[in-house]
């Protein structure tokens, strides 16, 4: 059963994911070169991706509509993420805040902004521009 696998999978690989962010912060390595990532990290993000597309397979999946908006504006989201994350925290340094915590609450804030923006780009500007060119690049039918 797909299912049944899949679950211990994403918990087995998030609990590795996080002790090994844990011990590498903690300048924890197993060996000398760049291979620790693929180690520390690659393995256990392999076992959640595998997790999550068993789970997806059983079709037992139920995605918010805020999360599918998401996926259809990630590509929206790769393209403005950089430049908003820079304007963001160049405007959050203007206010020379020293608590950490209302900062990293003004990161979330940010993060949400960027989300939403992206999301607002992919409908008003990717998707008609995608609906034009799909219309000028129509193949004739014979």
């Amino acid at each position: 059963d797909r299912k049944a696998l899949s679950i211990p999978l994403v918990i087995g690989g998030s609990i590795i994911f996080l002790l090994n962010a844990i011990l590498s912060n903690q300048g924890f390595y197993l060996l000398p070169d760049s291979f620790n990532r693929v180690l520390f990290f690659g393995i256990p993000s392999f076992l959640i991706v595998t997790g999550l597309v068993k789970y997806e397979l059983s079709k037992n999946i139920r995605v918010h509509n805020i999360l599918l908006s998401l996926g259809e504006a990630s590509y929206s989201l790769y393209l403005l993420h950089l430049p908003l994350v820079v304007a963001g925290i160049k405007i959050i340094a203007k206010f020379n805040i020293e608590n950490n915590i209302i900062l990293n609450g003004l990161l979330f804030l940010l993060i949400g902004i960027i989300c939403f923006v992206s999301i607002l780009f992919y409908k008003w500007v990717e998707k008609s521009l995608i609906n034009k060119l799909k219309g000028q690049y129509k193949s004739p039918v014979a």
